[in-house]
């Protein structure tokens, strides 16, 4: 009769072993969602929450001299401001 009780505490002892594993919290929780977005802060559309930039950053037009030939030409301008020299 010992061995049938021995045997039923074991076998009750590996159930709640098991069971307490499959019973634990979201500790191993790590999981990450991305936000896309614009991530550049310099530019008109950022978004603080994103954590991966999609390439939809918008920025002002830069304004200042187009001409080629102006000792003050801008190569990044997209706008002309009239200051041309």
């Amino acid at each position: 009769m010992d061995n049938k009780i021995l045997s039923l505490l074991l076998s009750m002892l590996m159930v709640s072993m098991a069971a307490a594993g499959c019973l634990g919290g979201d500790d191993d929780d790590t999981t990450t969602t991305d936000v896309e977005g614009c991530t550049d802060s310099t530019a008109t559309n950022y978004d603080a929450d994103a954590t991966v930039d999609d390439g939809s950053c918008t920025f002002p037009p830069v304004a200042g001299c187009m001409d080629s030939e102006a000792s003050n030409y801008d190569s990044a301008a997209v706008e002309d401001d009239g200051s041309c020299t």
